[in-house]
């Protein structure tokens, strides 16, 4: 996913991708699963993608209706950074570094 992301961002030409409805599901090693479903999805260049309309986000057995999930990719620390509602909300972190002992999560 990461690539393809990359891959969106240096293409001059794409101002946006839509995707109607979207589902996305990230499954840590731990075996903890971040779901979430929204009417739409779009995919800006630089480098966010929004979940918009009604979104379901679902984590650590919590169900939230949201307005809108905004996900980045952090390269230097080489997380996705999950933001519920306002910009000024806190994050999960969700690191993409391979280890069998991290869990991976972190809430900022």
């Amino acid at each position: 996913m990461i690539k393809k992301w990359d891959e969106l961002l240096v293409k001059k030409a794409i101002k946006y991708a839509t995707l109607e409805p979207i589902t996305i599901s990230l499954v840590q090693p731990s075996g903890d699963i971040i779901s979430m479903e929204a009417n739409k999805g779009k995919f800006s260049s630089i480098g966010q993608l929004k979940l918009l309309g009604e979104v379901v986000y679902k984590y650590d057995g919590i169900e939230e209706r949201l307005s809108q999930v905004v996900i980045s990719f952090n390269n230097v620390t080489n997380e996705l950074e999950i933001m519920k509602g306002t910009e000024n909300g806190p994050k999960l972190r969700v690191s993409l570094k391979e280890s069998g002992t991290e869990k991976g999560l972190e809430n900022n």
